[in-house]
């Protein structure tokens, strides 16, 4: 995990640090920390997603969507629902419960493309 960061499980969601996520291949990570949101924009599709800390809502592409867990912070760091950022973006998201990882990747690449997240 980025800087020794571990996920957090809320409610049965995996979050992750958002510096893990900005170490994913071909995203754009930013912060506004007036407004606690964090814009992700995927550099190959040029899906974009906002969160903000403590909201249910996200935009998707400019679409209102609801994440299901808030984004929140721990310790300083900012944490996002991985599954759902995933998702958002058109990646596919497995876990691999045995090994507790998670894998992502996007339809154009294998399950092996993407380093685990564990």
């Amino acid at each position: 995990m980025a800087n020794g960061q571990n996920p957090i499980v809320i409610d049965n969601v995996t979050l992750v640090p958002i510096r893990t996520v900005s170490l994913i291949p071909n995203l754009k990570v930013d912060w506004d920390n007036k407004s606690k949101t964090v814009m992700v924009t995927d550099s190959d599709t040029k899906n974009k997603l906002n969160l903000t800390v403590g909201s249910n809502s996200a935009y998707v592409n400019d679409k209102k969507v609801s994440v299901g867990v808030n984004p929140t912070v721990k310790e300083g760091a900012v944490y996002v629902p991985f599954r759902f950022i995933g998702e958002a973006l058109n990646a596919k998201v497995l876990w691999h419960p045995d090994s507790k990882t998670v894998v992502t990747y996007k339809p154009s690449q294998t399950p092996n493309a993407m380093p685990a997240i564990n």
